[in-house]
């Protein structure tokens, strides 16, 4: 099973979290190929749980995460560009106060 990713996050009490992604990839098995599946394993020092996600499922998730990621880019770079502009009229009303 190969590890895709893996995330630890230690939390300010100093105990972790983590999080870790990985896949079986699609085999043969009596001459029929049989499905691979990815893995979401999230998990802290009292255990882990497992969630097995289909081909489709990883792929949803996958896209689902780049939209989400595309809109805060989006929002962000509009929250520069207003932040810029209240300075600049800030500095405007500075400058004839």
């Amino acid at each position: 099973m190969g590890v895709i990713i893996r995330k630890i996050h230690t939390k300010k009490d100093g105990k972790s979290v983590w999080l870790r992604v990985s896949e079986e990839p699609p085999t043969m098995k009596n001459e029929n190929p049989v499905d691979g599946y990815f893995f979401l394993r999230i998990g802290d020092e009292t255990g882990d749980k497992v969630i097995r996600l289909s081909d489709e499922e990883a792929l949803d998730l996958a896209q689902r995460i780049l939209e989400s990621y595309r809109k805060h880019v989006r929002l962000y770079e509009r929250l520069e560009d207003e932040s810029y502009k209240m300075y600049k009229m800030k500095s405007e009303n500075d400058e004839e106060g």
